[in-house]
């Protein structure tokens, strides 16, 4: 009986062992089946959520590239951001392909559809504005952007963060659904299998709830990676990578934010453009590192000067920008000589080596009045002053400071300039320098001069572009295109015994890219025993180690020399003995007043008699009439240029 007990006691434990073992495996396979179906959901949310942000960054970043292309006027510049538009669009768009390919609900598609009607739409718009601000009609695309362009972007990126808010909802249910699921069939599990094997179902219990956990810290790890990754984007997108200030980009939505509150509230504000005085002599010295450390502790200096409600940016290089809220002109000078004297009192120590900074700043106001203008602009005019002043101090912006009105000017002029070159509008003259014995075996050759037209085709005189040009650094892009233009014009010539003169700058000597590139282009050039470059006296003896260099680099290269405006300079003859040049030509200031002045024709004598007896040849310029001419010619001088001779004409004409 006792047997028969035990054997069905056995039986029963044996069957309650293997109900159990059924019971734990149809758990099992629930468990599983449901964790795969939520994870699968939980990925597809993921990528859901992934690709909406990736949309919402692409329309944000489309909306602030059109308020950065309102205040471009460079046309490359404008291209260029033309370029980065349309690249954000084609983001946006396969984001949208990307979640379209996604399983979706019914809701779903419903809110894409509506969200990418008004995409559709609103990018009609864009593309309007872009090509509104490339054919330069900047008001229309202003009218445009402020009154539906930004109001329906501002509605789809509302539309954008409730489809998202929606997602992380659901995403975050998803995980809920997951871990209930797995505690509630567990819960089952101990239920049915606790008289039996109660530490089968602990471990098992215990198993799951490790994995359970493991799935749930995952995805926490996941989101949170996510969430690191969004906040860091975010901050990179407004702050500077090497300081950590703010950066031109944040700076500038800032001032405009400004100038609408300015004119709603008519408040005033100030700005205030920093530009170091000695930075570059710390890069070119100490190098680029010790520059980055510099700009590091100039920034940390700054913000000891600022306010807490102030915008503090570095804005590129070595110029920073504030702005201050609420302030008056006053207190904005007050902040503003602070920092001026913080920056001055600073000492900069690389190794050994100490470097005193000083800074240049530009003051300019933003009230009522000046709404309309480019502020930033009109603070960067008046550090430009403050450097033009002596640097090392504070300069405040006024429309009637003739400081300003001149360098406004420049600044047109600089855009003139880099318009003309992009549609070549610079052109081409040819002045003729003759000998002046006509039975010599001499032959005359001319010097190419430059003219530039505007847009509505007037020529400008040199005078006023070539000093621009030199005060903002485009001389190197103007003289390779000159020259250029001219060895392009010698090549297609017949005549392979035309000879040209050419005008170089001391900015182009001094650009290590200039002469770099000229090496690389022009060096080997064919033709140079036809090619003469002008360089003044002033500029081979302010460069005079590089000079020679150059000179005998041009030399080797078949070139000839000509030391232009001779007899303007110091020690011109103590020098004169160590340049390898060719021609010598006197300073106009002593051929003009030959007719009356004894003390120029000595000079004269004396410049000829040095250069014959050294084998150089002379040039008179400035011969304005056949008496100077006759003078000249007793003196021995080569040849003459004036217009006497000839004036200026078409470099075309003389093919």
């Amino acid at each position: 009986m006792k047997n028969k007990f035990n054997t069905a006691l056995y039986f029963i434990i044996v069957l309650g062992f293997i109900a159990t073992a059924f019971s734990l495996y149809g758990t099992y396979t629930s468990v599983s089946k449901t964790h795969t179906l939520l994870t699968e959901n939980i990925q597809i949310r993921q990528e859901k959520r992934g690709h909406l942000i990736s949309m919402y960054n692409a329309a944000r970043e489309r909306s602030l590239t059109l308020l950065e292309m309102l205040d471009i006027e460079d046309a490359f510049e404008l291209d260029d951001h033309d370029q980065i538009l349309s690249s954000h669009a084609t983001n946006f768009i396969n984001a949208r392909q990307a979640i379209m390919k996604l399983e979706l609900s019914t809701q779903e598609e419903a809110q894409l559809t509506h969200l990418f009607t008004l995409t559709s739409a609103n990018g009609v718009r864009q593309r309007k504005v872009a090509d509104l601000l490339i054919d330069e009609q900047v008001t229309p695309a202003k009218q445009l952007l402020f009154s539906k362009t930004l109001p329906a972007q501002a509605e789809l990126i509302k539309e954008m963060d409730n489809i998202i808010a929606q997602q992380t909802s659901a995403l975050k249910k998803s995980l809920n659904m997951l871990n209930n699921n797995l505690l509630s069939s567990l819960q089952g599990l101990a239920y049915s299998s606790f008289a039996f094997f109660l530490l089968s179902i602990f471990t098992v219990f215990t198993l799951i709830s490790r994995a359970s956990r493991r799935e749930a810290k995952i995805l926490k790890e996941n989101l949170d990676k996510e969430k690191l990754i969004s906040k860091n984007m975010t901050h990179h997108a407004t702050h500077d990578l090497l300081t950590s200030l703010w950066n031109r980009r944040y700076f500038e939505e800032t001032l405009l934010q400004l100038k609408q509150q300015t004119k709603s509230h008519h408040t005033q504000h100030v700005l205030l453009y920093i530009d170091l005085d000695q930075f570059k002599i710390v890069n070119d010295t100490a190098g680029h590192d010790a520059g980055d450390d510099l700009i590091k502790e100039i920034a940390n200096l700054l913000e000891t000067c600022v306010r807490n409600t102030d915008t503090l940016a570095r804005l590129g290089g070595d110029e920073f920008g504030v702005l201050l809220p609420n302030c008056s002109l006053k207190d904005g000078l007050t902040i503003s000589e602070n920092m001026r004297s913080k920056l001055d009192g600073f000492q900069f120590v690389w190794h050994e080596a100490r470097f005193h900074i000083g800074s240049s700043i530009g003051v300019a106001i933003l009230n009522h009045d000046s709404i309309n203008e480019n502020i930033l602009s009109l603070a960067d005019i008046a550090c430009y002053n403050a450097k033009e002043s002596g640097r090392n101090c504070v300069h405040v912006y006024e429309k009637d400071d003739h400081q300003v009105l001149k360098r406004e000017v420049d600044m047109q002029t600089i855009s003139t300039i880099n318009k003309a070159l992009e549609s070549q509008r610079i052109h081409l003259y040819a002045q003729p320098i003759s000998p002046i014995d006509t039975t010599s075996e001499l032959r005359q050759y001319h010097e190419v001069l430059t003219r530039l037209a505007d847009e509505e085709g007037n020529l400008i005189s040199p005078d006023i572009f070539i000093s621009a040009a030199e005060r903002y650094g485009i001389m190197p892009k103007l003289d390779n295109y000159i020259i250029s233009q001219t060895f392009n014009w010698l090549v297609k010539q017949s005549d392979k015994n035309i000879k040209l003169s050419i005008n170089l700058s001391g900015a182009s000597l001094s650009s290590t890219e200039f002469i770099k590139n000229f090496y690389t282009h022009f060096s080997h050039f064919e033709l140079a025993h036809n090619v003469c470059f002008e360089i003044t006296e002033t500029t081979a003896l302010r460069n005079f180690s590089d000079t020679i260099a150059f000179f005998k680099s041009l030399k080797k290269s078949g070139f000839n020399i000509a030391l232009d405006d001779f007899g303007s300079g110091l020690a011109s003859f103590e020098y004169l003995k160590n340049l390898p040049i060719d021609i010598v030509k006197i300073d106009g200031a002593f051929v003009k007043h030959i007719e009356s002045s004894d003390i120029d024709v000595t000079m004269i004598k004396a410049i000829v008699e040095v250069s014959q007896k050294m084998g150089l040849q002379t040039v008179a310029e400035y011969v304005e009439n056949e008496h100077i001419l006759s003078i000249l010619k007793t003196l021995h001088v080569d040849y003459a240029q004036g217009y006497v001779i000839a004036k200026p004409f078409p470099l075309s004409q003389l093919e």
